[in-house]
């Protein structure tokens, strides 16, 4: 997986993150299989970022709430959009 984070607006006040995922992380993403990183990586403290993929809709926000179980966190979701 390739990250970056970045500044835009005409004075930095919109952040960007970007992340680039290769075969591997798809593959895994298909099987269900949830990726997550530290945002400190990237410089930005406290933050958790955990990349889903589900066949449906409905899917997703199955490995959503495992997920975020997981990692400690009661989840409201929003979506599907």
């Amino acid at each position: 997986m390739i990250k970056f984070r970045g500044d835009a607006g005409e004075n930095g006040e919109r952040k960007v993150i970007g992340i680039a995922l290769g075969d591997e992380n798809i593959r895994r993403l298909v099987a269900g299989e949830p990726i997550s990183f530290q945002a400190e990586e990237l410089g930005i403290p406290n933050v958790d970022v955990i990349i889903i993929a589900g066949e449906t809709a409905e899917r997703a926000i199955e490995l959503m709430k495992t997920a975020a179980r997981a990692h400690g966190v009661a989840v409201g979701v929003h979506g599907p959009d």
